[in-house]
């Protein structure tokens, strides 16, 4: 299994941009033949906690479709933890 861990800069609070840097970055692991790739922690939102509330959302976002659309045709795992119950969850896997 090959890993691929990425390195990025996300851009604080867009998350529209940061999503598209993710499907870039996931695409060039998945041309390296990527089982698997890792982002840092709170890339998509960039790690503001004082905007943590206002970009707050829940695995039902569909700005997210587009990395399990990628992941099946690639067949590269993007993992994003679910948070089970109340509250938020910023934890990455």
């Amino acid at each position: 299994m090959k890993i691929a861990v990425a390195q990025m800069m996300p851009q604080k609070g867009n998350i529209l941009n940061n999503i598209e840097k993710h499907k870039a970055l996931i695409s060039l692991a998945a041309s390296g033949q990527a089982s698997a790739i890792f982002f840092p922690e709170l890339s998509v939102t960039g790690y503001e906690p004082e905007l943590a509330m206002d970009l707050a959302t829940d695995q039902y976002d569909h700005r997210f479709d587009d990395f399990q659309h990628i992941s099946d045709k690639d067949l590269i795992t993007t993992p994003l933890r679910k948070n089970e119950g109340n509250g938020f969850s910023n934890r990455p896997i």
